[in-house]
Formats: structure tokens, sequence, C-alpha cells
């Protein structure tokens, strides 16, 4: 964390303090006051443990999180709420430290937590006892679209503070970052805390604790709901990245060896018509000797948009070698396969890539050989095989003067 990301940090502890200072004198000392203070420490500390943690390239992570503490603080003012946050944040901490989960600046982002919390909430707190008590009957519609527009501009203070913190730190370089962070915190769960301040304050205010715990057991329910469905949504994006990573390859994006060896074993499994296929482009040597092999890069990337542009779904498409690629194609008679491989290999004659070299565009002209084993369901041979007999068809493209197919 930069130097200035923690004078900012402390600059806002101050504040916070200040303004928990200064209130002191209202805060109640009465028992009911104490066992609120007990029960929102208690789930607001569960609710931290289903936190959502957003984080900029890796440096900094922040807690985002309902505003539950406003309705406390309509009660015991902003030093009640500054006792709250800070028994929230240390019971968090050190639980954080005993499940041996601490992130990097733990006491940072704890006065951090305490600090931003103590003055959105006070400034909310201000807005609401200038209104509510003699122009918002606590009944009506109006009250409702007041507490969430109050709890929705809250919730925008609070991530404004992220934002300049992030800005500090270099973690926000670009509009789409600074637009993603404003986007953390939606309407929903917002709508969500107006909800639950508007029923906390009016039981706390008849002393129904009965219905207090109620809400806050719903709450915590809603939020574990809410939480488990981000989990699973972002483990889906994790095993999605793993297999972008594990069976494709990186420069065209075609699929690798890993995945043809998981496909060649299904197919196996599951015998269907395919016509088996080993293409590679010619005199590729003389296309990296003559340029560069950023050149080749391109004519490969090249290669493997045309060939896409050819097949359909089904079929599959992998990088096995430098310029060499395999392909299954699928659902096809061996005519049509044939048929297929000959309007490929007669367009890409009329096709040029075009790439940048030196800082010119430069337009490439290129062929490519094809050898095909057509393989039918009823055929026991193992597909490993046909794609040897593919390649080998291949190579007598290539002996009988390349840019042709051989089946």
């Amino acid at each position: 964390m930069k130097t200035v990301q923690k004078v900012y940090i402390f600059s806002l502890f101050i504040i916070g303090v200040v303004i928990a200072i200064s209130t002191f004198h209202i805060f109640p000392f009465e028992f009911h006051i104490f066992l609120l203070l007990f029960l929102y420490a208690m789930f607001m500390f569960l609710y931290n443990r289903l936190t959502i943690i957003i984080r900029m390239h890796d440096q900094t992570s922040m807690i985002s999180t309902a505003n539950y503490g406003f309705s406390f603080s309509v009660f015991a003012g902003p030093f009640g709420l500054f006792l709250l946050e800070t028994l929230n944040e240390l019971g968090t901490v050190l639980y954080r430290k005993h499940k041996k989960m601490s992130e990097p600046h733990t006491w940072w982002a704890f006065l951090y937590n305490i600090s931003t919390s103590v003055i959105y909430n006070s400034g909310a707190l201000f807005v609401f006892l200038t209104f509510v008590p003699d122009s918002l009957h606590p009944l009506s519609i109006w009250y409702f679209l007041f507490m969430f527009c109050l709890m929705y501009v809250s919730g925008l203070v609070s991530t404004s503070f992220i934002v300049i913190l992030f800005v500090l730190g270099g973690q926000i370089r670009t509009r789409d970052e600074l637009i993603g962070v404003i986007q953390a915190g939606n309407w929903s769960s917002r709508l969500m805390a107006a909800i639950s301040n508007i029923l906390f304050i009016h039981f706390i205010f008849v002393q129904d604790w009965i219905m207090v715990i109620f809400i806050f057991l719903l709450n915590f329910l809603i939020n574990n709901s809410y939480n488990m469905n981000i989990q699973n949504i972002k483990n889906k994006v994790e095993r999605d990245i793993f297999e972008q990573k594990a069976y494709h390859d990186q420069l065209t994006l075609a699929y690798n060896r890993n995945f043809l060896e998981k496909e060649i074993q299904h197919l196996n499994e599951n015998r269907q018509n395919i016509g088996v296929v080993i293409t590679d482009i010619d005199h590729f040597k003389k296309i990296n000797d003559s340029y560069n092999h950023s050149v080749g890069d391109q004519v490969i990337k090249h290669y493997v948009e045309f060939l896409s542009s050819y097949l359909t779904e089904s079929d599959v498409l992998c990088r096995t070698g430098g310029e060499e690629f395999t392909i299954f194609l699928k659902h096809r008679s061996d005519t049509t396969c044939l048929d297929l491989l000959e309007t490929i290999r007669k367009d890409l004659n009329k096709t040029r890539a075009v790439v940048e070299y030196e800082e010119q565009t430069v337009e490439i002209e290129y062929s490519a050989s094809f050898g095909m084993y057509y393989l039918s369901y009823k055929d026991e041979t193992p597909v490993e095989k046909a794609c040897v007999l593919a390649d080998n068809l291949l190579i007598h493209s290539k002996q009988q003067g390349r840019n042709r197919v051989s089946v």
C-alpha cells in the first residue's frame, strides 16, 4: 500500500474519531442500547464472513457489505456507531487471523472500514433527523422512498471513498475499471438495506426484540444465499478460465494437444462418422525466412480464422504443431468431407493474409496441403491410428507437389 493511501486512510480515521467524540454526549447509556450493540455486532460479524471482495490488479482488496449500521446510529448516534464498527472490525480481524485468512494491510483496512462507515452514516443520520421526525410519517410511501434514496446515496458516498483510495494507489487506471467499482454496489442490495433499516428502526422503537432478531436472521439467510450464488458464479468463471488456458492454443485460440487427446478418447468411446484431417501450411519456413516469426504467427492466425469459417460448431480444430492442425469433420459423408476440403483448398488460393511488417501492411499469398482418413462409425480403427494415417496422407500430398488433398 502506497504512502499516499495510508495518509488518506489516517485522515478519514481522524475525521471519524472527531465525529464520534463530538457526539459522545448524546449516546444513551441504557440497557437496551447495549443489548442492541451486542446484537448488531454479532450479526454484522456474521455478515462479514459472507463478504464480497473487490480486487484491483491483485494489490488492494475492499469489502462490500450492506449498510445495516445506519439504523443503530438512529438510536445510539455516531459515537454508538463508532463503538459498533470497532467491535465488528476487531472481531473480524481476530477471526481472520485465527483462520489464517488475513489480507495484506489488515489494520489499515480496519481503520478504513470504521472511519468511512462513521462518516457516511453520520451524514445520512443528519439528513434523516432533519426530514423524518417532522415531515415524513413512518408508514407512508414517501418515507420508504426517502429511505431508499438515502441508502442509495450513502452507498454511492461509500463507493466514492473506495474509488479515491484506488485512484491514489494507481489501481484504477481506466474508465472501465472505474465503472466496474461503481457498479459493485447494485440497487437491489441497497433496496434490501433500505427495507431492513426501516424495519429495524420501527421494531427497535417499539422494543420488539423478537422481530429485531428475526430480521437479522432473515437478512443473514438472504445474504448467505446471495453470496453462495456469487461464489458459484466465481467458481464457474475460474473453471472457464482454467479450461481456456488448459485446452486452447494461446496464439490462435484454437484447441491444443491437451484437448485433442481428450477428444480422441471421447470419439473412441462414442463412435461416429468423422473425417480425420491433418493439414499444414505449404512452404511456411520461407514465410518466416522472408519476413520474421511475428509475420509467421499472423499467417497462422489467419489460417485458423479461414478454416474456422468453413467449420460447424460440432467440428473440432486443433493446433498440433507450429503450422500443423488436426481437424475432425463430424456428421458428414466421405464425399462431403472431400468436397469441403477441396473448397477450402481452392478458396485459400484466392485469399491473402493481410499482416503488419515493419510498420507496413503486407498481403501474403500461401497455400496448404491436406491428408484425410475417413472413419465410419462401423470402423473399429482407433482414432489415434486414423490420425497417423491422415498424417501419412498429408506427407503424400507434400510429395505430390503440395497444395492438394489426399484421402
